[in-house]
């Protein structure tokens, strides 16, 4: 195993970050104009989900997982959820299944009136996903790429098999003999 390598270029770190809340703020204004036009949690997800790698690759994978606090399988299956749950709380409700309900907000402190509705909760959901799919998909290829293991030990031991022997130390036996898990 190799340590993790970020790029060394200060000027490459600085641009990325200043791009990374740029990209954001291009994410929000998608995430919120697609219920009236395109646009929407898909495309709003793809582009915080670059923000991301972009920030991984200037600055490290490992740091990307420390700045963002949660892990993205996490994250897509609290994405994952809020949109079932909006599917389905419709169905559950009596009405069509994905059929929609807006709600009015009167007077909320420093936004006045708010009309949201439940496409927005569910664009919400979609959002997450993207962004734990394309994060969890980008950091495990770019440490495959760098020769560090793509997942972190924690999460190899949560789902391998009890008595599972790792390829790379089957592959790797010093003696030359075969164990298990080698072809």
């Amino acid at each position: 195993m190799k340590r993790e390598e970020a790029p060394d270029s200060v000027i490459f770190r600085v641009v990325a970050v200043v791009t990374f809340f740029l990209i954001n703020l291009v994410a929000l204004y998608l995430f919120l104009r697609g219920h009236n036009a395109p646009g929407g949690g898909f495309i709003a997800g793809l582009a915080t989900g670059l923000s991301f790698v972009l920030l991984g690759i200037a600055h490290g994978v490992n740091t990307l997982r420390n700045i963002m606090g949660i892990n993205p399988a996490r994250l897509f299956i609290i994405g994952l959820g809020i949109a079932l749950a909006t599917a389905i709380g419709s169905w559950v409700a009596g009405i069509s299944f994905f059929e929609h309900r807006f709600f009015d907000f009167y007077g909320v402190p420093l936004l006045g009136d708010v009309h949201i509705g439940t496409p927005f909760f569910f664009d919400l959901g979609v959002y997450f996903v993207v962004v734990g799919i394309t994060i969890k998909v980008i950091g495990a290829l770019t440490n495959s790429v760098n020769k560090i293991d793509p997942f972190p030990d924690e999460e190899v031991l949560r789902f391998a098999a009890e008595d599972e022997v790792p390829v790379e130390q089957a592959t790797q036996n010093e003696a030359g003999e075969q164990t298990k898990g080698a072809a």
